[in-house]
């Protein structure tokens, strides 16, 4: 593996840890990014309107 691009992460736990739920994020993220959906953002409001 290249250490400067390549991870490896191994997730262990107890049952109900929440491993499925970081993995099933982790995922999604990396499905929107491929595919461009997801901009950085810079400034975000969420003040009401």
């Amino acid at each position: 593996m290249n250490n400067s691009t390549d991870r490896l992460l191994v997730i262990t736990g107890a049952n109900m840890g929440g491993k499925s739920t970081f993995l099933r994020q982790v995922a999604i993220i990396a499905d929107t990014r491929s595919n461009g959906l997801v901009r950085s953002g810079d400034v975000r409001s969420f003040a009401d309107s």
